[in-house]
């Protein structure tokens, strides 16, 4: 690792967030005899920023093979309520500024839900404060890029540089591929001039070769920049 990747690295270890605590908030629908629980993750970094993770869905559909809530057994959509509740809850803890969508669930699948819950202001987090993370799911993308006027920050799960290893790991983009999602966010950034933040976690013998990297980087440009 020359000098200059060990100062960059230094630097990002240092941004980190530091998990300040995780809750479980559990819902039970009519006549249900077990709840329906979302995790939540309070985060604050170094910075003194304070975010509060939340849940869109109790499981997930989209089954991506690296992650907990894929494997489990999707139950249904939060509501708007029920993700406000994530953000109270935390609030009553300690104060939060940052709000990001990353927690169980694709919210792209719920994106009219996930707008009503990330309208929370008054509880610190305004919509320049507040990320939306997708894995890649088209029709809600589309919908995202058209529709939210909101400064709304979106977030890419990329996780692999190619079409090969995502569908390997991440079976949505057997449906989507990335070519297709990085045009939309191209197009996000056109039409909105605002930037893409991309999510990349490093697997050990899957995706974290010198080579992969390199090509995952060189991705996170395309989708970030116009033609």
């Amino acid at each position: 690792m020359h000098r200059g990747e060990r100062r960059e690295r230094h630097a990002l270890l240092e941004q980190r967030p530091r998990p300040r605590g995780r809750f479980v908030i559990s819902a039970y629908d009519d006549g249900a005899a077990r709840g329906l629980h979302s995790h939540t993750w309070r985060m604050r970094l170094r910075d003194g920023r304070r975010s509060v993770c939340v849940s869109s869905q109790s499981g997930c559909p989209l089954t991506c093979t690296f992650c907990a809530t894929g494997q489990m057994q999707f139950r249904r959509n939060l509501t708007a309520w029920e993700i406000l509740d994530q953000v109270l809850h935390s609030k009553r803890i300690e104060p939060v500024d940052h709000v990001v969508f990353m927690g169980m669930g694709e919210p792209m699948l719920t994106l009219t839900t996930c707008r009503c819950g990330a309208a929370a202001p008054d509880l610190g987090a305004t919509p320049r404060r507040t990320t939306i993370s997708t894995v890649g799911w088209m029709p809600g993308l589309t919908r995202f890029v058209d529709e939210v006027d909101e400064p709304i920050r979106l977030a890419l799960s990329l996780h692999a540089p190619a079409d090969a290893l995502r569908s390997e790991i991440m079976p949505v983009n057997d449906r989507y591929p990335l070519d297709d999602v990085l045009a939309e966010c191209r197009r996000y950034f056109e039409l909105r001039g605002r930037k893409v933040f991309v999510e990349y976690v490093m697997l050990e013998g899957v995706n974290r070769q010198r080579r992969a990297c390199r090509r995952a980087r060189r991705t996170c440009w395309i989708a970030t920049s116009s033609r």
